[in-house]
């Protein structure tokens, strides 16, 4: 389920505090994912069957709110999974609010063994905490992570899964970490590395910093050295590892991103990674000056604005998410 998806339904299924109810607000009516928002509300509406059911009434009052707030046109009616139907004080286990977005923490009940700490970050915000063994986590934009709380605080079973991009900086305890990711996962004891796994991109990406891991594909094991990148093209399961240099890759976690004499290929690298999109330039296109930037609050488009005006690059948006860089 995308992000999108699950905020909203969240929401939808649930009596949600002001300062939630606000930030639901504030991320619903961003430009950032907006078709995808309101696709996921057609969805919504489109799934929605009649019933007098409080649980169906109360989803229906918060889909007509969020019709008036978003603008999108509504049609007919959904049905909420019996999962999501939780009364608040189990569905919100945990809320943090900052000035970017809102993150949601989900405690599923069925079945009832399953005890689930989930954390969602919104499209246009990044955060960093830290597991229940002192790991210490990065989640990018657009990504969240989930694991079994109770695992974590008595079985030592140490398992997170991951749907976006995070970087790790694990506890080393004695007892393996894995990450999972799609139909993959990442084995560990105690390293520094960074695992991305977008829905709407065709490659995985694994990259270790530290330590030693190793990746687990359906196809095969590959073991990783510092300063290596996996990748992982799902539709055929084709793997290539070759060595990287780290910082265009994890500098999006910093608050400035500062590149002096880089490759613009570098450049866009660090710009992907830090705004959440993919960057590609053209075939056969390329430019030899290296360059230098510091890029602090700006915008996406602000960002390649400034490199189309030094390079003299023309920027074409293939879509919302992919953007092509040509002479």
């Amino acid at each position: 389920m995308n992000i999108a998806r699950r905020i909203i339904t969240l929401y939808c299924a649930n009596d949600m505090p002001d300062k939630v109810v606000g930030s639901f607000s504030e991320w619903l009516t961003s430009i950032h994912d907006k078709k995808q928002k309101s696709k996921e509300l057609k969805n919504l509406w489109n799934r929605l069957e009649t019933g007098d059911s409080a649980s169906n009434a109360t989803v229906e009052k918060k889909l007509k709110e969020i019709h008036r707030i978003s603008g999108i046109e509504k049609s007919r009616r959904f049905k909420i999974p019996n999962w999501l139907l939780i009364p608040v004080a189990a569905g919100l286990l945990l809320l943090f609010g900052t000035s970017l977005g809102f993150y949601f923490g989900e405690k599923r009940l069925q079945p009832a063994s399953e005890h689930t700490q989930v954390c969602y970050l919104t499209s246009d915000a990044k955060t960093t905490f830290s597991l229940p063994d002192g790991t210490r986590v990065w989640l990018n934009a657009g990504s969240s992570l989930s694991f079994n709380k109770e695992a974590f605080l008595t079985s030592g079973e140490r398992c997170v899964a991951i749907d976006g991009e995070g970087f790790f900086d694990v506890t080393k305890n004695g007892e393996p970490f894995l990450v999972d990711f799609g139909s993959s996962k990442v084995k560990v004891t105690g390293t520094r590395f960074m695992v991305r796994h977008y829905d709407r991109n065709t490659d995985d990406l694994v990259l270790l910093e530290s330590g030693s891991v190793e990746v687990v594909t359906p196809v095969a094991s590959v073991p990783l050295s510092p300063g290596q990148v996996m990748t992982l093209e799902r539709s055929s399961g084709r793997i290539s590892v070759s060595d990287e240099d780290m910082r265009f890759y994890t500098n999006w976690m910093e608050p400035t991103l500062n590149l002096k004499q880089v490759e613009l290929k570098d450049l866009l690298k660090s710009l992907s990674h830090r705004y959440n999109v993919d960057i590609e330039m053209a075939p056969g296109y390329s430019y030899r000056n290296r360059i230098s930037m510091e890029i602090k609050n700006e915008t996406l488009d602000q960002a390649l604005n400034i490199i189309s005006i030094i390079t003299g690059c023309k920027v074409t948006y293939k879509d919302e998410y992919t953007i092509l860089i040509t002479k």
